[in-house]
C-alpha cells in the first residue's frame, strides 16, 4: 500500500491553503503558482460546467472572478481533506467545501456548500501542484447510497456570470460579464475518465485566454 509521508501531507495541507488565499484576495500569478502548466480546473456546478485550462486558463479564471460583483468578500474554506496516494507518486484528495461572503454588516450569508476532487503531483521543481481541480456541490454522486438521491442537479448560472457571446473579426469570441479577458469558446472531445461530468450527459466550456479587450 502506497503510504504518504508527513512532509508531503503537509505541503499539500499548504498547496490547499496557498489556493485559497490567493483566490480570496485576488493574487492572480499566486493561484497560477498553485497548478501545474498542462492542470485542468473544472467547476461542476451550473447546467453548462466551465473547464479551465493551463496557466493562462487560470488567469483567466481570476480575472473573472476578480471583476465579479460581490466576490470581493468571499472566503474559500476546505475540511475534512482525504489523502489518497497513488502508485505513480501523485496523490488524489478530497475535501469539504464552503463558501462565506464577508458583506456589510452580519449575520454574513453562506454562499456555497459542495467539495474539491483533486488530483496533485510533484511538479520539475519539486513542489507540490495540481493537476487536476474539480468543484461540485455537495449533490449528486456522493448521496448515492441514500434512497432516492444520486443524480445531479444542476444549479442556475447567477447573473454576474452569465458568459455573453459576441462577434469579434470574424472568430466566435465571447468575454465574461464584468470581466477584462477575451476568450476563445470551443467544445472538446474528452474522455469520460477525465471529465466525469461528459458521462451524465452534461456540455462543458472550455476556455483559454488569448488577449484582452
Amino acid at each position: 500500500m502506497t503510504t504518504l509521508s508527513i512532509e508531503d501531507r503537509i505541503a499539500l495541507q499548504d498547496l490547499i491553503a496557498a489556493y485559497s488565499w490567493a483566490l480570496d484576495t485576488g493574487d492572480a500569478e499566486g493561484l497560477v503558482a498553485c497548478f501545474t502548466e498542462d492542470c485542468v480546473m473544472s467547476e461542476e456546478v451550473f447546467e453548462d460546467p466551465d473547464v479551465w485550462e493551463g496557466h493562462d486558463g487560470i488567469r483567466g479564471l481570476m480575472r473573472h472572478y476578480a471583476n465579479a460583483p460581490g466576490f470581493p468578500g468571499r472566503q474559500h474554506h476546505v475540511t475534512q481533506v482525504q489523502y489518497r496516494p497513488q502508485d505513480d507518486g501523485s496523490v488524489k484528495m478530497r475535501g469539504f467545501a464552503f463558501v462565506t461572503e464577508c458583506e456589510g454588516e452580519p449575520p454574513y450569508v453562506l454562499r456555497f456548500t459542495g467539495y474539491y476532487d483533486d488530483h496533485a503531483v510533484k511538479d520539475t521543481d519539486g513542489q507540490w501542484r495540481f493537476k487536476r481541480r474539480t468543484v461540485r456541490l455537495w449533490d449528486g454522486e456522493v448521496l448515492q447510497n441514500f434512497p432516492g438521491r444520486g443524480q445531479w442537479v444542476a444549479r442556475k448560472r447567477p447573473e454576474s456570470l452569465i458568459i455573453k457571446p459576441r462577434r469579434h473579426g470574424g472568430t466566435r469570441k465571447i468575454s465574461f460579464l464584468h470581466a477584462s479577458p477575451l476568450l476563445v469558446f470551443g467544445h472538446e472531445s474528452r474522455s469520460f475518465a477525465e471529465y466525469p461530468f461528459l458521462a451524465r450527459g452534461i456540455t462543458s466550456r472550455v476556455w483559454k485566454v488569448v488577449g484582452d479587450l
